[in-house]
């Protein structure tokens, strides 16, 4: 039916999230991607932004929680999250590459059943940060979204055999 590519963050981001109390609880370094908004299953009225916003929303994979509940909670002593507790959650972005950095504030809008362990945020934000980041960085894109009607064809999975793909 169609394909969407991931585009890849081509600079460097460092996420601080702070919860209810003060002082930083956690700091990462991490990475985003963004593909097209109508290609996320979630509702886009909180899914925008534009230059000059300071506010970034974020959508994660709805693996992300359960690999932390299930597997690094667990082993860590630390309580299991809900959506609903980890979209009151603050975060701050630090954003740095060819300019110096940029901080945006920002929290999680929604959870994609449609992309595995990834950081999305709007192909707004993702264009506009790779052109002032990371300038002269072009990437090809390593991963693309494909819709199709029938995900079990025998004749698409021959395809992606014969030409080394891999589907998650």
């Amino acid at each position: 039916e169609d394909v969407a590519p991931f585009v890849i963050s081509n600079y460097d981001v460092t996420g601080e999230f702070q919860g209810s109390t003060k002082g930083i609880a956690l700091q990462t370094d991490l990475w985003f991607e963004s593909i097209p908004g109508e290609y996320l299953d979630l509702g886009d009225e909180q899914w925008n932004w534009a230059p000059g916003d300071t506010f970034l929303p974020i959508v994660i994979s709805s693996d992300w929680l359960e690999m932390f509940n299930f597997r690094f909670s667990q082993s860590q002593g630390l309580p299991m999250l809900s959506e609903s507790l980890i979209e009151n959650i603050s975060m701050k972005f630090k954003i740095k590459g060819a300019v110096p950095k940029e901080t945006f504030m920002g929290k999680i809008v929604g959870y994609s059943q449609r992309v595995s362990t990834t950081i999305l945020v709007p192909q707004e934000f993702m264009d506009y940060a790779n052109a002032k980041f990371a300038p002269d960085v072009n990437s090809d894109p390593l991963q693309i979204l494909l819709v199709t009607d029938d995900p079990t064809n025998p004749a698409l999975a021959e395809y992606m055999d014969q030409n080394d793909l891999q589907t998650n």
